[in-house]
């Protein structure tokens, strides 16, 4: 029953009725409602369940961040019944493993299918499209858990205590260097255009952001491939440069990282993406953010490297 139950509601907090069951379920009296879903899933995801309903409940709980905000993942339930209150850590190392594994099996299966595979057909294509919709859920809760530990260990007036953190950023660094990996098979079949690449690309420049000297060394042997990558609709680098920018502004912040932009020719995409951004077709408040970002990132590498001469 919990299962059928699982299904249900994984697919009608992802449909476009989401919003008006969210408003519905706040006028419930008691507006415990997230709680069970909460205590719901913590049980399916530490539980041996089969691969497909762990991914349902990734999926219900992205909805459920998604509505309510990360801090959902973390805190002890209120419900009355519950006997056996969960550390309030539980969910979210729940979702962070079930998310790396996901992602690991997936973007693995993906690799295999793109490259290895005999059989290019159609029904390959949409084993894809179907693989790439379902870790864009795991990359999507992993970069949420990301925006959590970086507000200073706590969201919302609920604390992570350091053990939980450590914990945390040890499945963060390993769920990066999947993705990397599968970035460097990519780059190794000389692909650089898809919608899975970008998404890829995201989720590394969201922890760089943070982290912005994890996973040095491999991170300086792709720059320039991370820096080429561009969307299935795009024409040039341009959101690949986005994602990047927040950790080449901090990287070049020194004379090492200066170098590194400029060897690898990485500065050429950052100066087409300041062009694209500074052009009359782009005024958002976020274009301005990644202008500012731009711009340091070139003072920085001006700066030091007439420094280093």
């Amino acid at each position: 029953m919990k299962f059928e139950a699982l299904h249900l509601l994984s697919r009608i907090f992802s449909s476009k009725y989401s919003e008006v069951l969210k408003d519905a379920l706040h006028l419930i009296t008691g507006n415990n409602w997230s709680d069970y879903i909460h205590t719901g899933i913590v049980a399916i995801l530490q539980n041996r369940v089969s691969p497909a309903e762990k991914l349902h409940a990734l999926i219900l709980a992205e909805s459920m961040v998604s509505m309510l905000g990360e801090g959902w993942l973390i805190g002890q339930s209120s419900l009355a019944d519950s006997h056996d209150p969960m550390p309030a850590d539980r969910c979210l190392l729940l979702v962070l493993e079930s998310s790396r594994v996901e992602i690991a099996v997936l973007l693995n299966e993906i690799a295999y299918l793109k490259y290895e595979a005999s059989n290019n057909t159609s029904a390959t294509a949409e084993t894809i499209l179907s693989k790439q919709r379902n870790v864009v859920v795991a990359f999507s809760l992993i970069e949420r858990i990301i925006k959590l530990v970086s507000t200073a260990g706590g969201v919302e007036g609920k604390l992570i205590d350091d053990s939980t953190i450590v914990k945390v950023i040890n499945g963060l660094n390993e769920t990066i260097n999947v993705v990397l990996e599968y970035l460097e098979d990519a780059k190794e079949h000389r692909e650089k255009k898809g919608d899975d690449l970008l998404a890829s690309v995201r989720i590394v420049g969201s922890y760089l952001a943070e982290m912005p000297n994890a996973c040095k060394e491999k991170v300086r042997e792709l720059l320039a491939y991370l820096l080429s990558i561009e969307g299935e609709d795009e024409a040039s680098p341009f959101h690949s440069t986005c994602f990047l920018l927040p950790m080449l502004c901090q990287v070049t912040m020194n004379v090492a990282g200066s170098k590194a932009l400029i060897s690898s020719g990485g500065y050429k995409a950052v100066v087409d993406c300041l062009i694209k951004l500074i052009g009359p077709s782009r005024s958002t408040v976020e274009d301005n953010g990644r202008i500012f970002l731009a711009c340091d990132t070139i003072m920085n590498m001006l700066l030091k490297v007439e420094l280093s001469w």
